[in-house]
């Protein structure tokens, strides 16, 4: 999936799925699976869609990235 450079998005196929099941138990982060299951947006977006600090939002995005849940498209 090519995503613009900066935004977030899901992938499908997990490579861990125990660390993916763990990373996801969260519910801030399913909230974000839910919202980037729409579309891919900047963790700033995430953390303004979902009312939280854009810290609070790249942790978990973080989290997310490190079970092989989301991808990174880069920075602009």
């Amino acid at each position: 999936m090519l995503l613009p450079k900066g935004c977030w998005g899901v992938r499908i196929v997990a490579e861990d799925g125990v660390k993916e099941l763990r990373a996801t138990a969260h519910p801030v982060r399913l909230r974000m699976l839910s919202l980037l299951t729409g579309t891919a947006m900047s963790a700033a977006e995430v953390a303004r869609e979902l009312g939280l600090t854009h810290a609070n939002a790249s942790y978990h995005l973080r989290i997310l990235l490190e079970s092989g849940t989301v991808v990174e498209a880069g920075e602009e």
